[in-house]
């Protein structure tokens, strides 16, 4: 998935903050309209997710990690805004 790479290789550091603030809305928005459009039975489909190790999951799990992963990446975005260090 290319989790920290990912950064690099979209070149959000080139681009300004209303730009990556757009291209992130539109993932979320898309996001949500996918799983929204999922019933029960294809929520219930198996997956392997390879981080931090190769496990089983079901689509519903995905669904939650991703949406928790953003939330958090929601706080780091926002204090970077605010000027202070995330990592703190």
């Amino acid at each position: 998935m290319h989790r920290d790479e990912r950064v690099a290789l979209a070149h959000y550091h080139a681009q300004s903050l209303e730009t990556v603030a757009v291209q992130i809305d539109v993932a979320a928005e898309l996001f949500a309209l996918v799983f929204d459009g999922l019933d029960p039975s294809q929520l219930r489909r198996s997956l392997v997710y390879n981080f931090p190790e190769p496990t089983e999951r079901d689509l519903a799990w995905l669904g939650r990690n991703t949406v928790h992963e953003g939330e958090h990446h929601l706080l780091d975005i926002t204090s970077v805004l605010a000027g202070s260090d995330p990592s703190r």
